[in-house]
């Protein structure tokens, strides 16, 4: 079972960006193109975002983190009360939630109560059990691709060229950076993206539904993103060890 949501998701990435060119360009209207009966907006000079490709950076990245704690279930309400400091893993919206009595990976994290990550109250899925206090687990596996995120940029209006050199010169700028990790902040997500580099602008003449002429420039963006997806991971609390005679009565029966 993966647990809902890629972090950083492609709506963040695209406000991220969108947070960007505001900042760069104030006053410009930004949208995202593919969008099924929407016109032109009446703006004189806008922008529209279009994803192009996700392109492998490096093999993935995986690591392990469980997470033990003592906890409570009463009407799926699960209810921590301490958690095992030797353990670094912490209580994720989509973990699955392990200990006596509750079925392999059919129990989940729905959403938070009053806990964030340690001690405090859950809301589960799955139809747990009501359960006394007793150990727990909520283990998992992340894995992360680091990847080359393309957008390409529709700079419109009479101000697209000097608007496309503006934005392209910021992105490849450490201003650039600086604002990224701003928009990263502003939205609760860790500072997981980043420019690459920008393609140079080209002119490229637009057609509008009324058959006329307008100025535009494409400017292709990569963005370098980490994006991760969290799995369910079970980890060994301890061996139970048989010991066999080897007398030729082996295997037993």
């Amino acid at each position: 079972m993966i647990a809902p949501g890629v972090v950083p998701n492609e709506e963040q990435i695209f406000t991220v960006l969108t947070s960007f060119l505001k900042s760069v360009l104030p006053g410009i209207k930004t949208l995202r193109g593919q969008s099924n009966r929407v016109p032109e907006p009446p703006d004189t000079n806008f922008i529209v975002m279009w994803p192009l490709n996700r392109e492998r950076l490096d093999t993935n990245v995986d690591t392990y983190a469980d997470c033990v704690f003592t906890a409570s279930i009463a009407n799926s309400v699960m209810n921590v009360t301490a958690v095992n400091l030797l353990f670094p893993g912490t209580i994720k919206v989509g973990a699955s939630v392990w200990g006596a009595g509750l079925t392999p990976n059919g129990v989940t994290v729905a959403s938070l109560g009053t806990g964030t990550g340690g001690i405090g109250t859950y809301n589960l899925a799955g139809s747990p059990p009501d359960t006394s206090s007793e150990v727990m687990a909520a283990g998992s596996e992340q894995l992360q691709q680091n990847m080359d995120f393309q957008i390409q940029l529709d700079v419109h209006g009479p101000l697209s060229g000097d608007n496309s050199f503006t934005i392209a010169t910021i992105f490849r700028d450490d201003r650039g950076v600086q604002l990224f990790d701003a928009a990263c902040a502003a939205i609760n997500i860790p500072v997981l993206l980043a420019p690459l580099y920008v393609e140079d602008p080209r002119q490229l003449p637009f057609i509008n539904d009324q058959q006329q002429y307008e100025t535009r420039y494409v400017v292709v963006f990569h963005i370098q993103v980490n994006q991760s997806l969290q799995l369910p991971q079970q980890f060994m609390a301890e061996v139970e060890v048989t010991l066999y005679e080897i007398d030729g009565s082996y295997p037993p029966n």
